[in-house]
């Protein structure tokens, strides 16, 4: 899954270079290691039964959208979640 900031979402996985920049802070329900928690590009690799939190403040308004993909190269587009920012 990720976090983009682009207008639209594609069915293939291409090359997205509005995805934004969140900070991991926590996983399975354990606080991450101050070290672990620095920002990064907002993808991740989630397995079943795994949970993330991550933080997120936004830079300005506008609509974002949390997308949720199949695994492999073509990355496919299951769902994804608009996510307004006011």
């Amino acid at each position: 899954m990720w976090l983009t900031a682009r207008p639209d979402s594609s069915l293939a996985n291409l090359r997205d270079t509005l995805v934004v920049r969140w900070r991991p802070v926590a996983k399975d329900g354990a606080d991450l290691p101050m070290a672990a928690r620095r920002r990064a590009i907002a993808r991740q690799i989630v397995s079943m039964g795994e949970t993330y939190d991550f933080e997120f403040v936004p830079a300005r308004r506008g609509e974002l959208r949390l997308e949720v993909r199949a695994a492999g190269p073509r990355g496919r587009l299951l769902v994804r979640a608009p996510i307004r920012v006011e």
